[in-house]
């Protein structure tokens, strides 16, 4: 009998063991690769072409972007809720509301340059005629 009960408590501590050893194994985890607005180091952010570009690369696994409703309730591929001169050729203005994308049709929003331009903190993006796109061109 004393033989059968060290074999348990051998077995249950083995059993203790291997119970800690494997609750204790972090969980593997991925890497995200995303296409931050699209490939916007490399192409206007938020455009088709970057958004193309973004896709063939083969370990991307997210496509990042964001929405905004234009007046004609269109869901429109922009970060900001409104034309940003910096990225966007246009005539500068004072108050950037005045080109806010929920006062404007879908057509008035894409017949602004939002590419050529280019952007000062990526000089690498190539300049791209291009407009901000629907959610649906996509």
């Amino acid at each position: 009998m004393k033989l059968l009960n060290i074999n348990y408590n051998r077995l249950l501590l083995v059993f203790v063991l291997l119970l800690t050893i494997f609750s204790c194994r972090k969980p593997e985890r991925k890497i995200d690769f995303q296409g931050h607005r699209g490939a916007r180091g490399l192409f206007p952010e938020n455009s088709l072409e970057g958004f193309d570009y973004a896709l063939s690369i083969e370990k991307l696994t997210t496509l990042e972007l964001d929405v905004v409703v234009s007046y004609d309730k269109n869901l429109i591929i922009s970060h900001e809720p409104w034309l940003n001169h910096e990225i966007c050729a246009f005539a500068l203005t004072t108050d950037p509301m005045n080109f806010n994308l929920y006062t404007m049709t879908t057509e008035e929003i894409q017949s602004f340059d939002c590419g050529s331009k280019g952007n000062p903190r990526f000089p690498n993006q190539k300049a791209v005629v291009t407009y901000k796109p629907a959610l649906s061109e996509l």
